[in-house]
């Protein structure tokens, strides 16, 4: 009973551990997407060269993504992140 409620334990910690960095991080993304825009949208512009697209390409997706700030931290999130 002590193995199942310790390893229980660890794994109630070690989640609340990653929420925790979810969180920072996206506090993070949300500070940067407003104090240096250009900056964050040069890192867009980054990820799609990364895949072979031009800036005429990739420049509306760019666009678009300052735009929709909520798309934009989503963008981030997902790809600027090392964990998510």
């Amino acid at each position: 009973a002590a193995g199942a409620i310790s390893m229980g334990l660890g794994g109630y910690l070690a989640a609340q551990s990653e929420a925790d960095h979810y969180k920072r991080e996206m506090k993070r993304e949300q500070d940067e997407i407003i104090a240096v825009p250009d900056t964050e949208a040069a890192e867009i512009g980054d990820i799609m060269a990364e895949y072979g697209l031009e800036p005429h390409e990739y420049g509306p997706v760019v666009e678009g993504l300052r735009r929709n700030p909520q798309a934009w931290l989503e963008f981030m999130m997902r790809y600027m992140t090392s964990s998510y």
